[in-house]
């Protein structure tokens, strides 16, 4: 998938738009497509400036890897803001990031960039939710509500609405469990 679609995609992207054009249209698919409103081609998701520097078929490799420690990183946080012992962060960032969910979908560049931001999401929405049962002024609250806007912002830009909607059903039942929990 990755040979046949995202790197062809992103290749002629950043072909079009060295040559000062908007690639709105991909001429080189059957009988033509769309291409900045191919949701997959993810062309305004501000990681992939890196296939820019250093080309995309080397920049895959390391947006991928790059993706799959950003996964591991914000599961980590997550989990120290749930108070779990540093050892099980480390097991649950690495087991997270490297399971085979996020390995074997590692060529499927748009879930790999999604799936990467569902901790940070999750740690967000947790931050919401708490800072929301607190007597907080506006200004406390308004740090977890934009923490959360560019983390869904992100997830929903790196092109994978699927996993961008099974996210947001999950810190909808997350919030409301939290929110039991809490009283």
């Amino acid at each position: 998938t990755p040979l046949l679609q995202f790197v062809p995609w992103r290749s002629y992207a950043l072909q079009m738009i060295a040559e000062g054009y908007l690639p709105l249209w991909n001429p080189l698919v059957g009988m033509g497509a769309p291409l900045i409103a191919n949701y997959q081609s993810a062309i305004f998701y501000p990681p992939n400036v890196l296939l820019a520097l250093t080309g995309p078929a080397w920049g895959q490799g390391l947006l991928v890897m790059l993706h799959l420690q950003w996964a591991a990183v914000g599961m980590l946080l997550f989990l120290r803001r749930l108070v779990v012992r540093r050892i099980g962060q480390i097991i649950a960032g690495l087991a997270f990031s490297l399971s085979g969910y996020m390995v074997a979908r590692a060529g499927f560049l748009s879930i790999n960039a999604a799936a990467a931001w569902l901790p940070w999401v999750v740690l967000a929405c947790d931050r919401l939710v708490e800072d929301g049962s607190h007597e907080f002024t506006w200004r406390q609250r308004i740090t977890p509500a934009l923490q959360m806007a560019v983390c869904l912002a992100m997830q929903w830009l790196a092109g994978h609405a699927q996993t961008s909607w099974y996210t947001l059903v999950f810190i909808l039942v997350w919030a409301v469990l939290r929110s039991l929990a809490a009283g």
